[in-house]
């Protein structure tokens, strides 16, 4: 590990002078050699004498080294790739592109010629100092910046609680090494090891790297499973891992809860639970409206919730109707409404977010992070069981900016707080930044509902705003804020997915608004009014949430009102018509058809698109085949297969069960399914003999019925266990008879490329590698009365090969003579 002696320091001390400014200092030749000893230089750019040479250092107000990040940021905000020979780094240092991470802020280093702006930097709470130099090839140069310690945070200490290492995840770029250092330069208090399916210790890095002053090292574990994903810690260390084919929520986290460190009751934490075909509320059927599963296995037996995941803040922004112009990834629906859903119906979860970085520059550890109050500050006073205790009963908040203190009448998030002497309700709010972090403001939530939205002035002092808030009244439930910067952390977090922008999330203070010594959720409240018959009458002048919750459990519980609460929503804003198409769809009240039909669906707005043409499903109206061929063209492709599972459910649909199958064909270079020259697509029997199968032989068309789990295999193997198929091409085919002209929407998926001919007409051409999956394509054909031909011809480069085919509407009629 390299160290710096305290002559050493002096020595480049006198080096630099000024430092209480942001300085830059091209090398004085004036200056004797000696002063310029100690430091060895380090090659990262690899380049030879084409390179600049750089000293740089970071120091705190005391005048101290600290742990730290430098970023180079070329012209016009590029990230440029700079250090390519980043295996010469000691090890506690973390190179990559344009970064450079050490533990003792002090370095000498090769840069590729050019005119950069370097900033340093120290994580969310410290300052940033930067400078713009040209560096020139041959010359030395002498960087240094003093950062200021801006936002105080006694008595809390940070956490990213998501993150995994090359090492042992698999992916990614980050070692063990890296990992610590990154995570002290960006001052980051306690981290959570969380490699996939790995209880991964870095306590033995942090004691080599002599860093046990500034991070405490947990140890945790992702659990990757077929349901999602999701983190527990802290743990043991685990030998065996049980759990990785678990489709039962139930009983996973029944086998997570047993199996703690030391016997504390584990945190079990959703990873971003929106997140593509990871997703745990989407393999476990969570309803993004209504907040509830129907899945036998479902369980609410966890303790956070990641709203925020990765350096952007996926899930905290509606994914369904993003602000114009911002990226979405993968992310599905929004997990900020969903976690809103869950506690208006009494479940108390708590907020959290994590960078859930597998790489040292790609996603910068630490940024989201939580906050977590335990009355300490050094992270050697960090103890396991009050860290878990703390956030599994929400005394933490998650930001990737803000700092912040909220109460209640006193209370803090994760309490529960009743009416003051004067009956009502003070809310306290502290927001301090560092300098170089936007605030623009503060949203008061109350059960679901923004009841206050505060802007917070425009100086970028530490101290953003401090108020005290008088609410006179509040219902039962909770209330916690938002806090948002419309400037992004760019470049110091980088926008290379998406503009990355300061956020925090206060977790809630429980409300008994009535005094009468107990919290009634929402939920409980909803139910009680439509008990007592309570019904259109009852929402007015009532809080949206509260209204969209009163209608969606109408419908769930057949009430009588059910119907006219529906039609009063329809009236109303987005969430009101969202709310309301999904009371209809679970209410299926034929009488309300017309009222769903006429409600107006903006062009920008497919998922509501989506749940309208549901709700039209379960009401039984008729023409639903056109209506999905037309929703395709208005809202598109994408937006079509995003929402499938809506826009299929409750539509007829038919597998196809024989299909005639012709086999094997050479795929050279895999373009054997694109030749020009296939007498396949003429002939229009699907009976003749083809020449030009493998082998020099020909092949002849069989009967082969669809698999029980949906997929025509199309490969085989021989009596000696030869698998044929890899690297070649095959042909499935069936006829279609229809007795009126009509649409027939389809899905396809292929393993690998595919192509498919309608009547001889080519309609779907994919080429590609990848598992047979029905969300690959959804398409539309529109049909004359009579007898059709379908042929499918798939090529394949390796593995399995086959298809998987749907076809929707009523009374389709499919032959394989």
């Amino acid at each position: 590990m390299m160290s710096i002696s305290r002559s050493l320091c002096v020595a480049l001390l006198l080096f630099v002078p000024c430092l209480a400014q942001d300085h830059v200092h091209h090398h004085d030749k004036s200056v004797p050699d000696e002063s310029r000893r100690g430091l060895d230089l380090i090659d990262l750019a690899g380049i030879g004498e084409e390179a600049a040479h750089l000293r740089f250092a970071v120091l705190d107000a005391a005048g101290g080294f600290i742990p730290s990040r430098i970023t180079f940021v070329g012209e016009k905000d590029k990230r440029p790739t700079l250090f390519k020979n980043r295996k010469t780094a000691p090890e506690n240092w973390a190179v990559r592109r344009n970064v450079v991470y050490t533990t003792n802020g002090v370095g000498f280093i090769t840069v590729p010629p050019g005119t950069y702006t370097i900033y340093a930097s120290r994580g969310l709470e410290w300052s940033v100092g930067s400078r713009k130099m040209k560096l020139e090839a041959g010359k030395e140069y002498l960087y240094s910046q003093q950062l200021t310690h801006e936002v105080k945070t006694k008595g809390w200490v940070s956490g990213d609680c998501h993150l995994h290492t090359l090492t042992y995840s698999g992916h990614g770029d980050s070692n063990l090494d890296e990992r610590i250092v990154s995570l002290v330069g960006e001052g980051v208090e306690f981290a959570v090891a969380t490699d996939h399916n790995h209880t991964t210790d870095y306590t033995p890095t942090v004691r080599k790297l002599d860093q046990g002053e500034h991070v405490h090292p947990v140890r945790g574990n992702e659990i990757s499973v077929p349901i999602g994903h999701l983190n527990v810690f802290p743990l043991p260390h685990w030998d065996k891992h049980p759990y990785r084919s678990a489709h039962a929520a139930d009983e996973l986290f029944k086998f997570l809860r047993a199996n703690g460190e030391n016997g504390i009751d584990p945190v079990i934490q959703l990873n971003h639970p929106r997140w593509g075909s990871i997703d745990f509320f989407g393999h476990m059927g969570l309803d993004p409206v209504t907040g509830t599963s129907d899945n036998p296995t479902w369980s609410d037996d966890f303790d956070t919730l990641e709203i925020l995941n990765e350096n952007p803040g996926w899930g905290y922004r509606d994914a369904d109707h993003p602000p114009h112009g911002l990226g979405m990834g993968s992310s599905e629906h929004q997990v900020l409404q969903d976690w809103f859903n869950l506690l208006n119906r009494g479940h108390r979860h708590y907020a959290v977010g994590n960078s859930d970085s597998h790489t040292v520059e790609a996603t910068i550890a630490g940024v989201p992070r939580n906050f977590v109050h335990l009355g300490i500050d050094a992270p050697k006073d960090i103890d396991n069981a009050k860290l878990a205790r703390a956030l599994k009963e929400g005394h933490c908040f998650t930001t990737s900016g803000p700092f912040v203190l909220f109460s209640v009448n006193g209370k803090t998030s994760g309490s529960e707080t009743g009416p003051d002497a004067r009956g009502g309700f003070d809310v306290d709010i502290e927001i301090r930044c560092a300098s170089w972090i936007d605030c623009d403001r503060v949203k008061v939530v109350h059960n679901g509902d923004v009841i206050l939205t505060l802007p917070v002035p425009q100086e970028r002092k530490p101290l953003r705003l401090k108020t005290r808030l008088r609410i006179p009244t509040l219902r039962d439930g909770w209330l916690l804020i938002l806090v948002e910067g419309d400037d992004s952390l760019a470049p110091i977090v980088h926008d290379a997915a998406r503009p990355c922008f300061p956020v925090a999330i206060l977790n809630p203070v429980f409300i008994d608004g009535n005094g009468d010594g107990r919290v009634e959720a929402p939920l409980v409240q909803v139910r009680r009014w439509l008990a007592e018959g309570k019904g259109a009458w009852a929402m007015d002048g009532l809080p949206r949430s509260l209204a969209r919750l009163m209608t969606i459990e109408a419908a769930r519980s057949g009430n009588a009102k059910a119907a006219e609460l529906v039609r009063r929503l329809l009236r109303g804003d987005r969430g009101d018509k969202i709310a309301a198409f999904t009371a209809a769809r679970l209410l299926a009240n034929r009488s309300l058809e017309p009222d769903v039909e006429a409600a107006e669906v903006p062009n920008d707005d497919p998922w509501m698109g989506a749940l309208q043409f549901a709700a039209l499903g379960a009401l039984g109206a008729d023409g639903q085949a056109a209506r999905l061929e037309s929703y395709h063209a208005r809202f598109g492709d994408a937006a079509t297969r995003r929402y499938a599972d809506r826009l299929l459910t409750g539509l007829e649909s038919a597998s196809v069960a024989r299909f005639r199958v012709l086999r094997f064909f050479p795929n050279p270079k895999r373009q054997g399914l694109w030749k020009n020259d296939l007498d396949v697509v003429t002939d229009s029997s699907m009976s003749a003999a083809h020449k030009g199968a493998v082998g020099g032989g020909e092949a002849h068309w069989e009967i082969v019925p669809l698999g029980e789990n949906g997929m025509l295999r199309l490969d085989t193997k021989t009596t000696d266990g030869t698998v044929v198929g890899p690297n070649t091409v095959a042909f499935a085919g069936f006829f279609l008879d229809l007795d009126e002209a009509r649409t027939i929407p389809y899905m396809l998926g292929s393993d690998d490329g595919c192509r498919v001919w309608l009547d001889g007409q080519i309609v779907y051409d994919h080429h590609g590698s990848h598992a047979a999956s029905l969300s690959q394509h959804l398409g539309f054909w529109k049909l004359a009365p009579g007898r059709h031909r379908v042929l499918i011809g798939i090529e394949n480069g390796g593995g399995p090969m086959g298809l998987r085919l749907k076809l929707f509407g009523r009374g389709v009629r499919t032959a394989a003579e």
